[in-house]
């Protein structure tokens, strides 16, 4: 994983010091939702946050298709509290466009967001993934002939 991390550096009795300002910082937390039964299995490498307002942050996470059968999964994103909406940009994400996922496959997706100014006053923001399951067709695609019959 690579990233990137500001520090601020301050100067206590003659000695440099890292210096966190949490005060300044929004909690941030990353939820999932899933229809039930749904065949995936999803994991969240890192649910948790405090972001800085203007730094970049990414979340990652893994979905698996446990089932026998072809799924393809939508994603669609909840911001909480929603007046929070106007103060927080998707920057990257790998999951705007439905998923498809045969029997056993699994896949990384992260996303990364910038908070904008007043991100930091308020509640804690919580975003969630939401799972929208849609059908998959079982029928085969056409056959094509290679051969011209002119």
């Amino acid at each position: 994983i690579t990233g990137k991390e500001t520090f601020d550096l301050v100067r206590d009795q003659g000695r440099w010091k890292i210096f966190f300002d949490w005060a300044s910082r929004a909690r941030i937390k990353f939820n999932v939702i899933t229809p039930h039964a749904a065949g995936i299995d999803i994991r969240v490498h890192r649910n948790k946050f405090l972001a800085k307002q203007d730094e970049p942050f990414t979340t990652a996470f893994r979905i698996k298709n446990i089932s026998n059968r072809p799924l393809v999964a939508q994603i669609v994103h909840h911001i909480e509290p929603p007046q929070m909406e106007n103060h927080i940009d998707m920057i990257m994400c790998g999951a705007l466009r439905p998923l498809m996922l045969q029997p056993g496959e699994a896949r990384e997706l992260s996303s990364a967001y910038i908070l904008r100014d007043g991100a930091g006053d308020s509640a804690p923001l919580t975003i969630t993934y939401e799972f929208k399951m849609e059908p998959t067709s079982s029928t085969p695609p056409p056959a094509t002939n290679s051969q011209d019959r002119s």
